[in-house]
């Protein structure tokens, strides 16, 4: 009983973790900046590779982590098997929106590039 306790206790801490980095890496796709000419988006498109880089080494570190955590409790039959369940999908669904935000902004950036390009390439023709 001790040991199931002590395992939904590790496994709600790594979903608070999981959580606070997610929280932490909203503000960045919230960003309102996207550049005022093409060197500054470039810079940003730059940023955002480096961003996505990032989500995608945590996809392997934190969310598979607390999803093998949450497989093997839920396995185990634990008590808070409920509990479980729901705190890892309200991890998973604010995950799956950090992701759409990023490719979302990353879109957004590459559409403001191709803005950017078009008006120095009529620069260049007068």
């Amino acid at each position: 009983k001790l040991k199931d306790n002590s395992a939904y206790l590790h496994f709600m801490w790594k979903a608070d973790v999981v959580e606070s980095w997610i929280a932490d890496k909203e503000t960045h796709v919230r960003s309102e900046e996207f550049g005022r000419d093409l060197s500054t988006v470039q810079t940003l498109l730059t940023k955002q590779d480096t961003f996505d880089a990032g989500l995608h080494a945590f996809e392997h570190e934190g969310i598979l982590n607390i999803t093998t955590l949450k497989d093997h409790l839920i396995e185990s039959n634990h008590d808070q098997s409920e509990a479980i369940k729901k705190r890892h999908g309200d991890v998973i669904d604010r995950w799956q929106k950090l992701l759409g935000a990023s490719h979302a902004r990353k879109e957004q950036l590459l559409r403001m590039q191709d803005q950017f390009r078009q008006i120095e390439e009529l620069y260049l023709t007068f």
